[in-house]
């Protein structure tokens, strides 16, 4: 598996790479909803709908230890969550499958007869102060709060729905509210098996299922309450009060514009959608689109359009545009774009022909779907059955959110009439650093700055439009002006032309047997069809899904890729101006359900197409001429107005790269442990002066000096189509030199000591200084990948993770993050534990890591052994989990093949080597590598915004270390190249 981190590094986990075989499992699922959200807090209790989900779980009649359940599902394999939104909270939780029915009985139990213990009311208030300090680092967040607080105060929308300790504890408090009681008081009026909706999954008969969730759900009460609904109360916002301007100081530096119109609920129209129609084609990409005739101006890199919100209260249509610098100085040209393309919409009217493809592509991605994890499943069908139109039919219960059945072109109208100038809410998002225009309206009367009370959010109410501004935008509408030079938008517009990558041949070059294919038998590894200077070509025709479904992923190794930070950047750079130039295809290719990734890595550059198998080798032809093209193109204006919307784009990211303590924690790591690894602060400033003519010659020079591809197909797909894939790719790339694989950059790791054990602390300061949390991340570097050691990593990982997690959050109520990790960092083995605080600075945190570990050391020697023979199991089961689908086949089998390591059979190997693990032979070994003579320990210290790090006393046994400084002077262990398998006969 993949972590994915910072600059396309792989991280792996071994608990996370997923195996199969013969005695493969997949999990067991339960979700249920209820039909109570946030919107029904009470005045005087905002949040309390979160509060109840959290509180729910605290122990029940028939199971009263509040750790009870959450020790059941360690030792079963299990996880479990739940989410409260506007109408809605969702429980679900997943389990091995021989322990559904148990795990059925103790969660429905929340429902039916909660202990609602009291004592653990501080601590969940807590978990929930602790959320909301990590959400208040979110722009959309902070933005979002802006509108509820801008929304007439006798609309629901006008809450606080995440709730605090100032909400939950202080306000109530003040005003006598007595909080145990409205806790009660809303499980009883609102959690009712009338109101609620339930997905079971398991390998039992369907009768069987059912006969079990009557045994479970059935002790939940039916209060016969009626569901809230909001529809009959006033708008969101007084018509006289729109068109509305808002300005909102984001954190991050950010350059955007969102557009909100505000609409009656569209719910009871979810079998046609309506929105989605809009949605479709103004936020299409392809040629005549508003985003196309944005990027042509100079003003937008990106455009997203569809429902942000849809209630019973009402349905939020939402625009956002990320805005170029001179995009932000134009803000007016932007919304005339926008306000342009809704109208010309008007004026094209309703098109039969575009819900006819829309309806087509959903029956075709229904009819092929994918499988997913078994808990998103349940939850998803869950949260579908709990909207109030949802389809009664039978067969509509696992299509209805997915396929469109009827057109009424009248609903399309309807709401197109409701997206108007005269209804907008505009909010601007731009930084101070920002090139922000203010449309020619100073800030005037009403126009001083405000702070939102629970996001401290800075935010104005600009004045109401000018005459000039208004007439704008409304000829902009009209399709008479506004637009770029003499023309008006309007005549830049068209509609999206038939889409040419729906796939029409779904013909299967890998049809099941006759008999069917055996569940249980043990696939093939892909095999390695060509082996030469130029690279190596793996195939893995598809024996599973039987879908006329593809993957191809390629590496391109090329020679000094990471010599240099201006090498690596224009490597960066290379893959997303190839992607940019791409885009109105690959945007098509993705609606008809074809994927394109691109991307540098350390070692070159990776390409992935995954999707409908029939026109694959046609993108990926098309992505790997464009990438070559470059190496001629560096005068080519196209190539240059690519280039840079690129860069603007890639300069934001540097600048707000690490933003949260819980992304920079592991950066540091990784930024310690990593031999080429370059800084953002120093890729910020180095990319500042590159040019389309170095992009050029870098492509030129890189692909001329050679290259080694390594390539990966499965699926839909047979020998003879993979070898001739392959080779068009290679064509199409300029046919490169042969590079031997040896000439292509090697992961190189730092060793934290050569001999005995060691504990480094490295702390930084927080990027956001408003920033109240605090992170921890401390790692044990334990040795080079090999089965042995990560057979004890995942035992380790999945007895530590719940007691780690019930000691710090539950109990001790460190932080909302709390969490331990095996980590594969460039074939190195290691192991972390993380915790981000926003109540304790980080050398507290890191003395209760080390009495928890004192603690969980003790407890595993001392575990009986039919519990830790239980949680072997778990864990293996676990470890054998089936691929799904054929993109989680290849996220398993090519990162074998670009590490150069190919154990295809690495989860089975290992799971054997778990169950041959004993109890005393874990326990030794654990205590010596995480607190003995072989431990070898890093810190990363990530302190809160304000906080300087430089001063901050170290625990006992640990040194100081400065990066800048002592990086160098330690040791280094390069992975060694495995051989490759042989030839397929």
């Amino acid at each position: 598996g993949a972590e994915g981190e910072g600059e396309g590094e792989e991280e792996g986990e071994g608990a996370d790479s997923e195996g199969e075989g013969a005695d493969s499992v997949k999990k067991a699922s339960f979700a249920l909803c209820v039909g109570v959200g946030y919107l029904s807090d009470p005045p005087n209790a905002n949040g309390l709908a979160h509060f109840v989900e959290h509180m729910v779980f605290m122990g029940t009649e028939k199971y009263p230890d509040e750790n009870e359940w959450a020790a059941f599902l360690s030792s079963h394999g299990g996880e479990d969550n739940g989410e409260t939104d506007a109408e809605t909270t969702c429980f679900y939780f997943d389990v091995h499958p021989n322990y559904l029915r148990e795990g059925l009985d103790r969660f429905c139990q929340f429902f039916a007869a909660p202990r609602f213990a009291w004592g653990s009311s501080e601590r969940e208030v807590k978990a929930i102060e602790s959320e909301f300090q990590q959400a208040k680092t979110s722009d959309s967040n902070r933005e979002a709060q802006v509108h509820a607080a801008l929304i007439d105060e006798a609309h629901p929308y006008n809450t606080f729905g995440w709730g605090d300790r100032r909400s939950l504890v202080e306000r109530p408090a003040a005003a006598r509210v007595d909080m145990q009681r409205e806790m009660r008081q809303f499980h009883a009026q609102h959690y009712s098996a009338g109101r609620m909706s339930a997905v079971v999954l398991g390998k039992e008969p369907l009768d069987e299922l059912q006969l079990w969730a009557l045994e479970s759900c059935g002790a939940i009460p039916n209060k016969q309450t009626s569901r809230p609904r909001f529809s009959s109360g006033p708008p969101p916002f007084a018509p006289h009060r729109l068109p509305l301007e808002v300005r909102v100081k984001p954190l991050k530096d950010v350059r955007r514009i969102d557009f909100s119109w505000f609409v009656p609920s569209l719910q009871e129209h979810h079998r046609c959608r309506p929105a989605e129609y809009v949605a479709h084609l103004l936020g299409h990409e392809g040629a005549g689109s508003c985003l196309a005739a944005l990027k042509a101006a100079g003003l937008a890199t990106d455009l997203s359009a569809g429902l942000q919100e849809d209630t019973s209260a009402a349905a939020e249509f939402a625009v956002s545009v990320d805005l170029t610098p001179r995009g932000a100085s134009e803000l007016d040209s932007v919304v005339a774009a926008v306000l342009a393309f809704l109208g010309f919409l008007v004026r094209a009217g309703p098109q039969a022909w575009v819900q006819e493809e829309l309806r087509g592509l959903a029956a075709l991605r229904f009819k092929f779907a994918e499988s997913e994890p078994e808990v998103d499943y349940c939850r998803r069908i869950a949260l579908s059955m709990a909207q109030p139109f949802y389809p009664p039919e039978p067969d509509a219960v696992l299509s209805g959110d997915h396929l469109l059945s009827a057109w009424r072109p009248e609903l399309v109208e309807e709401l197109l009439s409701r997206l108007t100038p005269s209804s907008l809410l505009l909010t601007v998002v731009i930084a101070e650093s920002g090139a922000a225009g203010d449309g020619g309206d100073a800030a005037g009367p009403g126009g001083e700055w405000q702070v939102e009370p629970w996001f401290d959010t800075q935010f104005r109410v600009c004045p109401p439009l000018s005459a000039e501004r208004r007439s704008l935008w409304d000829e902009a509408y009209a399709g008479a002006g506004g637009g770029p030079g003499d023309a008006p938008w309007a005549a830049l517009f068209a509609l999206p032309k038939p889409n040419p990558y729906i796939p029409t041949d779904l013909s299967l070059l890998c049809p099941p047997p006759a008999g069917g294919a055996d569940p249980s038998s043990k696939p093939s590894p892909p095999s390695l069809l060509e082996s030469t200077q130029s690279g190596c070509v793996f195939c893995l025709p598809d024996s599973r899904f039987f879908a006329p479904k593809g993957v191809v992923a390629l590496e391109i190794g090329t020679p000094g890729a990471s010599a240099s930070i201006e090498r690596r950047l224009l490597g960066e750079l290379a893959a997303k101006v190839c992607a940019e130039l791409l885009n109105e295809e690959s945007y098509s290719a993705s609606l008809g359900g074809l994927g394109l990734e691109i991307f540098a890595t350390p070692r070159g550059w990776a390409l992935q197409v995954d999707g409908f198998s029939h026109k694959m080798a046609q993108l990926g032809v098309r992505a790997c001429e464009t990438l070559a093209s470059l190496a001629t193109r560096g005068d080519d204006a196209e190539v240059g107005e690519a280039f840079s919307r690129v860069l603007q784009q890639y300069e934001l990211g540097l600048s707000n790269a690490c933003f949260k303590v819980g992304d920079r924690a592991p950066y540091e790591r990784r930024r310690v442990l990593e031999a080429s690894f370059f800084h953002y602060d120093d890729m910020l400033r180095a990319v500042r002066g590159l040019t389309p003519q170095q992009l050029a010659g870098f492509v030129a020079d890189t692909l001329g000096g050679g290259a080694y591809i390594s390539t990966y197909l499965g699926g839909n797909v047979d020998a003879a189509v993979a070898l001739s894939f392959s080779k068009a790719m290679h064509a199409a790339l300029g046919s490169p030199p042969p590079l031997q694989q040896s000439d292509v950059h090697a992961n190189t790791v730092m060793l934290l000591a050569d001999e005995g054990s060691c504990w480094l602390v490295w702390a930084v300061g927080a990027k956001n200084p408003t920033d109240s949390n605090s992170a921890v991340e401390t790692y044990w570097q334990l040795g080079p990948s090999e089965h042995g050691l990560s057979a004890r990593l995942t035992l380790l990982e999945h007895l530590m993770y719940e007691p780690l997690f019930d000691a710090l959050r539950t109990k001790q109520q460190l932080g909302y993050t709390v969490h331990c990790c095996a980590r594969n960092t460039l074939q190195m083995l290691g192991f972390t534990v993380t915790v981000v605080s926003a109540t304790h600075l980080p050398l507290e945190i890191e003395s209760r890591i080390g009495e928890f570990l004192a603690s969980f050391l003790d407890s595993l020697a001392a575990m009986p052994a039919t519990e830790f023979a239980k949680n072997v199991e778990a864990a293996v089961a676990n470890r054998l989990q089936r691929d799904r689908n054929l993109a989680e086949e290849a996220a398993r089998y090519f990162p074998e093949i670009e590490a150069r390591t190919f154990v295809f059979d690495r989860a089975e190997r290992e799971a054997e080597l778990m169950r041959a693990t004993s109890q005393s032979e874990l326990a030794e070994w654990a205590r010596r590598a995480l607190v003995g003579d072989e431990a070898r320990r890093l810190s990363v210290h990530v302190h809160k915004g304000g906080a300087d790090p430089a001063g901050e006393a170290l625990p006992d046994g640990a040194l100081r270390f400065e990066l800048e400084t002592e990086k160098a002077k330690l040791s280094t262990w390069t992975q060694p190249d495995e051989p490759l398998p042989p030839l397929a006969m």
